[in-house]
Order: C-alpha cells, then sequence, then structure tokens
C-alpha cells in the first residue's frame, strides 16, 4: 500500500507543475512577449490559489465553512465545510488551505478503503495495482482541489467494505452519514441488501434482525431527518447519465450523443465498462462479480451526463479487472497514457 500513496504523492506533484508551468505561461503572455520568463514562485503560488477559488464547488465550501456549525448544519451536514474549519482554527491557516488538506487526506482515506475492498476480491499485489490506477485516473485530481464527492466516494467504499465483512454497525453509520448530504445512498441499496442476504441467509433469524437493525436504523432515521433531499430522487434520474443514453437511443442519436461528450468522458467510460466486465469474468465469488459493475451504473444512474468524468473515481472498483488481466508492459504503458491524459486534463484547467 506505501507504493500507491508514493504514487499519489508523485502523481499530484507532477499535475501541480504542470499546473504552476501553465500558469507561468498564462502570466508571459499577459505581461510581456519574451518567450519563456520564470516568474516568482510566491506570485504563481498566489495565481494558482486564485484559480482554485475561482471553482464554484471550492467556493461553496468556504462559504459554508465560514458559517457557525448551527448554520452549516442547516444547510448542509456534509463533514467537510465543519473539517475544513476545524482545521483552519486549530493550524491558524487560511480556509483555502485547510480545504485541500482536508480533500486530501479525505483522498488518502478512500485509496485506502479501495484497496481493503479490492483485496477482499483478489491477490493484494493486484488491489494494490487497481488502486495505483484509481490514483492516475484522469479526472481524480480534481477531488484533490477542494471538493465534497471526494467524501461520497470514500463513504461508499467504506460502506460495501464493511459490509463484506459483516460489520454492519459501521456501514450503518457510514450510510447515514452519506444519506445526509447526498442522495445517492439509494442507489447503493440493491447492493447492500444484495451483499447482507448473500451472508446472512444462512444465520438464525435473530441474528439477522439484530445486524439489519444495525445497518438500516440509523439510515432509515437520517433519511426521515433529510426527506427533503430525497423528493427530488426522480428528477436526479431523469437527468442522469444513463437515462440520457436511453433516451438518445430511442431518438437515434446515441451515436451523436456520444460524439458531442468530450474525448477523456467517453474513454473514462469505456475503459470502467472493460474494466468491470473484465472483474466480472475473473472475479470468483458472485458478489464479487457486481460489485464493479453496479459502481458503474450507481455512478451513470446518479450522475448529469455532462459530470461522469468528474465522478468517475465512484467507479475506479472496476479498474480491478483490468489489473487482473494486463501484463506488467501493458500496465505500464496503462499508467504512462493515464498519466498524460492527466497532464493535458491540468493544462485545459489552468490554461
Amino acid at each position: 500500500m506505501w507504493k500507491v500513496f508514493l504514487a499519489f504523492v508523485s502523481h499530484r506533484l507532477v499535475l501541480f507543475i504542470a499546473a504552476l508551468f501553465m500558469i507561468n505561461q498564462s502570466l508571459n503572455g499577459e505581461k510581456d512577449s519574451t518567450p519563456f520568463r520564470l516568474h516568482p514562485f510566491p506570485i504563481l503560488m498566489q495565481e494558482f490559489f486564485s484559480k482554485v477559488n475561482a471553482d464554484t464547488e471550492v467556493s461553496r465550501l468556504l462559504r459554508l465553512s465560514d458559517q457557525r456549525i448551527g448554520a452549516m448544519l442547516k444547510h448542509t451536514p456534509d463533514p467537510v465545510p465543519l473539517l475544513v474549519q476545524w482545521t483552519s482554527n486549530f493550524f491558524r491557516m487560511q480556509p483555502l488551505h485547510a480545504l485541500l488538506i482536508v480533500s486530501n487526506i479525505i483522498f488518502m482515506l478512500f485509496l485506502w478503503e479501495l484497496f481493503q475492498l479490492l483485496n477482499r476480491f483478489v491477490t493484494p499485489d493486484v488491489a494494490a495495482s487497481g488502486t495505483l490506477l484509481a490514483v492516475l485516473l484522469p479526472t481524480s485530481y480534481e477531488l484533490s482541489l477542494g471538493s465534497s464527492f471526494v467524501t461520497v466516494c470514500y463513504l461508499t467504499m467504506l460502506i460495501i467494505r464493511h459490509a463484506l465483512d459483516n460489520q454492519w454497525l459501521i456501514a450503518g453509520l457510514g450510510a447515514a452519514v452519506l444519506s445526509a448530504f447526498d442522495p445517492i445512498v439509494v442507489g447503493l441499496l440493491p447492493l447492500v441488501l444484495s451483499i447482507f442476504w448473500y451472508f446472512q441467509r444462512h444465520f438464525f433469524a435473530a441474528q439477522i434482525i439484530k445486524r439489519a437493525c444495525f445497518f438500516f436504523l440509523p439510515l432509515f432515521c437520517m433519511i426521515l431527518w433529510r426527506f427533503d433531499l430525497y423528493r427530488d430522487i426522480p428528477l436526479l434520474v431523469q437527468q442522469s447519465a444513463i437515462v440520457h443514453v436511453y433516451h438518445a437511443a430511442l431518438q437515434h442519436q446515441a451515436g451523436i450523443s456520444l460524439l458531442n461528450a468530450s474525448l477523456g468522458q467517453t474513454l473514462t467510460i469505456i475503459l470502467l465498462l472493460v474494466g468491470g466486465i473484465i472483474a466480472f469474468v475473473v472475479n470468483f465469488a458472485f458478489v464479487h462479480k457486481i460489485i464493479p459493475l453496479y459502481f458503474l451504473f450507481a455512478l451513470l444512474a446518479f450522475s448529469p451526463y455532462g459530470e461522469v468524468a468528474s465522478r468517475a473515481s465512484l467507479a475506479v472498483a472496476c479498474l480491478q479487472g483490468i489489473s487482473s488481466v494486463a501484463t506488467r508492459p501493458i500496465l505500464r504503458l496503462l499508467v504512462l497514457l493515464m498519466l498524460i491524459f492527466g497532464v493535458i486534463e491540468v493544462v485545459a484547467a489552468f490554461r
């Protein structure tokens, strides 16, 4: 697992250098005609933070973190603004810096849960390779620049991993926290029910009821408290990527829809779909077969068509299929390609 964290640090460092290079080039283009002039590092960092702060999601989280806890929880029970506020106050740093630290810590926790989940399917080496590919996913850098969706990814992996480990109280508490600010937990329920029945069907009824209460009681209590969040689920699903493609197919415009999508999004969906299919074939237990593909289904069913690439980290368990069958040279080539596409994404974002 230490290789994964080393790859995470190295990958983000490369992307950070690419971002500073593009910022430097944009400053050169604005102020002088010199082909290349290296601006002082403080100026580059100031421009970097300015561009990050201009993001809509980052601005929303920073506004929330500046409020009192009661007002913050009234708007959203998302734990990220609260953690940003605590980190900023404890270390006496700017909220934006605290947000970047919190986002990256949660992302590393997400990688740990992902590795632990994949380790239930395959060998530790293959699980580490699959987690490494998740780090290098071209759009995964967005989760490191201040995002609440990184918490969704982390809690999703935590719920499913602890469900597989028969730790239903922890899974239920994780589902309750997730249900407080993101309705995607409803999309996970069929998978959780399948896992529950797969492992609990041979136990006594009293044990089944107790474990069901551990999971579903905190979840349903939170859904009742946040019921207003779940009134728009039909509309959310109607605007999802999978419904968009379905309606386009009925109108014989599916090809046009794919052509209008960004190349990165199309390649990401293809990569995840291929990995999920391979995982379904090579994994031994049936429940292990369906988990990666179900993550992809949840991504497409609860994400708008234009945001699939940005939210693709939710389905990175599909990459376990590719890591299971890829030889070392092919895996290295894929790592190189994903790194190149990641740099291209950052260059486009900070241009």
